[in-house]
């Protein structure tokens, strides 16, 4: 169906000119691989096709058509598609919120409490769930939506918030636990802000006052949340995007520096060489060399 006023659409402050949107249809072929960090909790449906993958540092994986999985924040995901993939990606920019009335963190105490005090999760990796005949439904509306050129914010929103309402009504809340325990803990609400905001402050201090805290409080909360210290996780989290920028890209390493907060080429020289073992020219040279063989 044809889209009506696309000038207005295309010249509107809402319409969506990234090259990440919130949601997006992607194609990938047969054969294809590839390697990305997630910076944002995404959940992918598979429309078409087969992949396998591996996230982080859990068992190779295979998703196929009917399928969708789970993506958190701050993971590597490597892939081959093993046939022509058409999927649809929902990049959640906020805090997941299945519903007002059920926020994620009830999905912690599932395996506390009555009546589900007995339960154990099923899988110790991120769960695959099957589309139901109410997601094909609404997902069949986006597609045909996305197909037609629409790229406006409210709309990303409305859907993002409409998915995640209909995995609530739809889905039991075990299935939901297991789907979403990578991000789950008993203060999600703290833990989903830090992951997916950490990149935005230029130190820890200025991170705690985002949330109104006081070093302190923010140094306390975030290690019993993530078992480590905030300087070391933000540490290792910038590593990881280094890396995968020098591994993945051939952006000039420069524009990588300046793009992840590094003063000067010397200074994200000196970080490479401390946090990843070797120079970026060294990381990148052994790429191409692989690439070569």
């Amino acid at each position: 169906m044809e889209l009506l006023y696309k000038n207005e659409h295309s010249s509107c402050f809402n319409h969506d000119q990234s090259k990440k949107p919130m949601i997006e249809i992607v194609k990938i072929v047969k054969g294809k691989k590839g390697n990305l960090i997630i910076s944002q909790n995404e959940i992918a449906f598979f429309l078409e096709g087969r992949f396998k993958y591996i996230f982080r540092d859990f068992p190779l994986c295979e998703a196929m058509k009917g399928q969708f999985i789970f993506l958190p924040a701050g993971g590597k995901f490597s892939y081959e598609a093993l046939a022509n993939s058409t999927i649809i990606l929902f990049r959640l920019n906020n805090p997941i919120v299945l519903c007002p009335n059920f926020s994620i963190e009830k999905l912690y105490g599932i395996k506390n409490h009555s009546p589900l005090d007995q339960y154990v999760p099923k899988t110790k990796r991120f769960s695959i769930l099957d589309i139901n005949s109410r997601l094909w439904h609404f997902l069949d509306g986006v597609n045909d939506c996305l197909s037609d050129g629409i790229r406006c914010r409210c709309y990303f929103e409305m859907k993002s918030k409409e998915l995640l309402l209909l995995l609530r009504a739809y889905y039991p809340k075990e299935d939901l636990y297991d789907f979403f325990f990578l991000i789950l803990s008993e203060d999600t609400a703290f833990s989903e802000y830090v992951r997916l905001r950490w990149q935005q402050f230029h130190s820890v201090n200025e991170l705690a006052s985002s949330m109104n805290l006081t070093h302190k409080q923010f140094i306390s909360r975030f290690v019993s949340v993530f078992g480590t210290t905030p300087q070391k996780w933000i540490l290792e989290g910038r590593a990881k995007i280094v890396m995968q920028e020098i591994q993945s890209s051939r952006k000039p390493f420069k524009q990588i520096a300046i793009e992840n907060g590094f003063a000067s080429d010397t200074h994200f020289t000196r970080f490479c060489k401390k946090e990843l073992g070797s120079t970026p020219t060294e990381i990148r040279e052994r790429i191409n060399i692989r690439e070569r063989m």
